[in-house]
């Protein structure tokens, strides 16, 4: 038996022996990625575009997200210009849908228009009440009765109708009994037309207007009597039929680029995707001229933003404003 626990004994291994160098064993693990995304067909799916956004306008905006360091900031960055021109993009749709104008201020609701559709519920007075009461217990008690008790009905109140006009005495009313207030200072001058109301000159004044127009004598006569009366298109056709947009010119909404000019660089991503912005609005007829300039000014504010603007100079995409004011 001590031979064989001492045989055992040095068979023994310890843990140092065990954790050797020489024989640990790397082996090759297989480098896991992400699987690529297919479709039904096999190939392999495309990332989606907007489909209020057009895929230049798309491109555009990846190339100034491709500027920023990490990939968090890139993703963030092409979501929030993606968001502010869907923003657009949705404004201008439901301008489109309800045949309206983004941007345009509302005209302002009259008192009258704003209350014409409040009911104002109001409890009926008691007198009311017990005279309805009266009235529905009447007609139940009649439903029960003949002709004949209807007829005679009917006769009683009639007579009674008639002994209450004869006791009645009506009197007469001085209007100049009282006292005056003293508020007139002496009798107005009476007009020569004072009998006359404005609607019956308004309607005078088109019984001789019509008098007075002789009927066309031809059809180019008759096309003019038509315009006039607004039956035909003013020439002119155009688009702003019927609206005055003279405050509101027609090149502030196509040309938009000189806006571009004093905070914009020459070239690059950034001059890239405005001109590309400035495109779309300019082709967008429902967007007034103000809300397409307080999109590129938010555009303008968004890379003069200190985390953004960081990374437009590091990169050489933008102008520091500290070296324009030593060239300056």
């Amino acid at each position: 038996n001590d031979k064989l626990a001492a045989l055992l004994k040095g068979l023994k291994t310890t843990d140092s022996a065990r954790k050797s160098p020489d024989r640990e064993v790397k082996l090759a693990k297989p480098d896991v990625k992400k699987p690529i995304k297919r479709g039904k067909d096999g190939k392999p799916k495309r990332e989606q575009v907007p489909a209020n956004l057009d895929e230049d306008v798309v491109d555009a905006t990846k190339g100034v997200a491709r500027l920023a360091r990490t990939e968090n900031k890139k993703k963030r960055t092409e979501s929030d210009l993606l968001k502010k021109l869907m923003s657009v993009s949705k404004d201008a749709k439901d301008a489109k849908e309800e045949n309206e104008v983004a941007g345009e201020s509302a005209e302002p609701q009259s008192l009258s228009s704003l209350f014409s559709d409040i009911k104002i519920e109001r409890p009926k007075p008691k007198k009311v009440e017990r005279r309805e009461a009266l009235d529905s217990k009447y007609k139940t008690e009649r439903k029960d009765l003949t002709m004949e008790q209807l007829a005679f009905l009917q006769k009683r109140e009639k007579m009674r109708r008639e002994e209450r006009v004869k006791t009645q005495v009506l009197g007469s009313v001085d209007l100049f009994s009282g006292s005056p207030l003293g508020i007139f200072t002496g009798p107005m001058e009476e007009s020569s037309d004072k009998d006359m109301l404005v609607t019956w000159r308004a309607c005078q004044q088109r019984e001789l207007r019509i008098l007075s127009t002789p009927s066309p004598r031809n059809a180019l006569e008759e096309m003019v009597l038509l315009t006039k009366q607004g039956k035909l298109w003013n020439f002119p056709v155009d688009n702003e039929q019927g609206l005055d947009y003279s405050n509101d010119p027609f090149y502030k909404h196509v040309f938009l680029e000189h806006h571009l000019e004093p905070w914009c660089p020459k070239m690059g991503p950034v001059r890239h995707f405005m001109e590309v912005v400035c495109l779309g609005l300019s082709k967008n007829p429902f967007v007034s001229s103000q809300k397409k300039l307080e999109t590129i000014l938010w555009f303008k504010d968004y890379f003069e933003r200190p985390e953004n603007n960081e990374i437009l100079v590091h990169s050489g995409f933008w102008e520091d404003s500290s070296e324009e004011a030593l060239s300056a």
